[in-house]
């Protein structure tokens, strides 16, 4: 899992949002705290998908229940 996360920061580094929020969705990273909230601060700042308080919010709140 950790090799996901560590591709998916390394996506996101290098502007390939679209890598990015495909490997953080994955189901593999569905419970894993970092990947939602990654999730949620790209909704909540509009980066590689449109700006959504309300799909941040969701996020952050998957992220704090599953840590």
């Amino acid at each position: 899992m950790e090799d996901l996360l560590t591709q998916a920061r390394a996506a996101y580094k290098e502007k390939e949002y679209a890598k990015a929020i495909e490997i953080w969705s994955s189901d593999a990273l569905q419970t894993d705290s970092d990947a939602l909230y990654n999730l949620g601060l790209m909704y909540l700042q509009g980066t590689g998908k449109p700006r959504s308080a309300t799909d941040a919010i969701e996020y952050f709140v998957k992220a704090g229940d599953s840590h």
